[in-house]
This record gives C-alpha cells, sequence and structure tokens, in this order.
C-alpha cells in the first residue's frame, strides 16, 4: 500500500491530472443538468473544482485504508500494546508517510507539496481509527445481545409443565 501511495505521488502532475481529471470529467457530465440550476459557473470551472475534489477523496481515503490496514497489521504483530499506544503508534507513522509523501511531491514536475494534504491523509486515517471502534462496537453489541437474549441450558428441549 506505501508503495502504491509513492507511485501515484511519483506521477508526474500532467499524468496525475489526466487520470483524475477523466473521473472527474464523467461526474461533470452526469451531473451537468443539476448544476447548470444550482450555479452559474463555467462547466470547465466546475470540472477543475471536482477534479480537486476527487483528488482530496483520493488522499483521504488511501490514507484511511493505509491507518485500518496498519491498525491491522499492529494487531497481529504487536499484541501485547494496549489499545491507545497501539492507535498512536499508527497515527505518528501514517503522520511522517504524509509528510514523506508531500515531500516526494515537490521534487516532481508539474506537483506541489501542501500541508492540507498531510491534514487530509491523517483525517483519513483518523477515520479508519473511527471505523475500526464502531465495528468493533457493534460486534460487542452483537455478541451481548447474543448472549443476553439466547435461551438458557436449561430450557433448551423441555416440554411444557402441562404433562
Amino acid at each position: 500500500m506505501i508503495f502504491l501511495l509513492f507511485w501515484f505521488s511519483g506521477q508526474q502532475g500532467a499524468a496525475s491530472n489526466e487520470l483524475s481529471g477523466k473521473i472527474s470529467g464523467q461526474i461533470a457530465q452526469l451531473l451537468e443538468p443539476v448544476l447548470r440550476h444550482v450555479t452559474n459557473m463555467p462547466m470547465w470551472m466546475l470540472k477543475d473544482e471536482i477534479n480537486t475534489g476527487i483528488r482530496k477523496l483520493a488522499h483521504f481515503f488511501a490514507y484511511s485504508f493505509l491507518g485500518m490496514l496498519m491498525l491491522i497489521a499492529v494487531k497481529a504483530y504487536a499484541p501485547c500494546l494496549k489499545r491507545p499506544v497501539k492507535y498512536l503508534a499508527v497515527l505518528a507513522i501514517v503522520v511522517v508517510l504524509a509528510c514523506l509523501d508531500e515531500v516526494h511531491q515537490a521534487f516532481i514536475a508539474g506537483r506541489n507539496s501542501s500541508l492540507l494534504d498531510v491534514g487530509i491523509d491523517v483525517c483519513g486515517a483518523l477515520f479508519a481509527f473511527v471505523c475500526v471502534g464502531l465495528v468493533r462496537l457493534l460486534s460487542r453489541l452483537d455478541q451481548y445481545m447474543s448472549r443476553k437474549f439466547a435461551p438458557g441450558p436449561d430450557r433448551i428441549g423441555q416440554k411444557g409443565s402441562g404433562d
């Protein structure tokens, strides 16, 4: 996953923009009838705005996926660490990787680095933490409900008392 992030950030500006531009162009065409009634912006400006949004969402979800994978890895390979330490370790690694990614982009033709992108990357990892927490909570709630409302061993297979 880290390799993919750095591969994407290593693309020159024109190639990277072309990739996201195809997606944003299709979204703009799909939304054009609605957007014409909402804004007076020319279509080419809307495509640029959508393209920027697509690129920021790509940062967010790439780093949320990275954060989730890293949490799984830390849980598997460092089970002795307490949960807050695991989350802080993953968050620290994500911050370092996001900063390195932006420094890397600064040296690529047609690209620039941005602290905003680092913030978006960190928010993506935090989103992954929330998702993992919700899954854990729902799993525990399911286990609790199963135990609370499951028939007890003394009630299984019993017939009515009117024998």
